[in-house]
């Protein structure tokens, strides 16, 4: 049921953002490109006003759940880094559009990404670990080409 109740909320918040959020800058491109990682290197609160209106809307939202909700509801998300923190970076990364798509993606197949993904102990219990940088690899530029990727050969 907190499944279901975090994807509403989130659509919810996105819906009445939605005009704000059109016009804000979103989607791979508006990553810094010269940050390693294809991440940028400013500091969180200039992340945030940069991803617009729409943005700063859904980060408040996952804020709000993270003070509030969370520590009533408890512990749920066995992935890491959590699902709020991953819907934080994901909308940090490429905005509030996609951002919110690629956070309820990860609500919904939460429990699904389990068999494919590895397992690592963060102190207290065995979580599964799924960065968003696992989830973004379409946004490649041999990706956005349509070149195949070539497997990287494991050392």
């Amino acid at each position: 049921m907190s499944r279901i109740t975090a994807v509403l909320f989130f659509t919810a918040a996105l819906l009445a953002a939605l005009p704000a959020g059109l016009a804000a800058e979103w989607g791979p491109w508006s990553v810094s490109p010269g940050a390693p990682g294809g991440e940028s290197q400013r500091p969180p609160d200039e992340e945030a006003s940069r991803a617009g209106p729409a943005g700063r809307l859904l980060t408040g939202a996952v804020r709000f759940f993270q003070k509030y909700i969370s520590p009533v509801d408890g512990e749920r998300c066995t992935m890491v880094p959590t699902c709020s923190h991953y819907g934080l970076q994901a909308i940090r990364k490429h905005g509030a559009l996609l951002g919110f798509i690629m956070t309820a993606d990860r609500i919904v197949h939460e429990y699904e990404e389990q068999r494919f993904v590895p397992s690592v102990w963060d102190g207290r219990t065995h979580r599964f670990l799924d960065p968003v940088e696992n989830n973004d690899f379409w946004f490649s530029p041999a990706a956005l080409s349509g070149t195949p990727v070539q497997p990287q050969a494991k050392e």
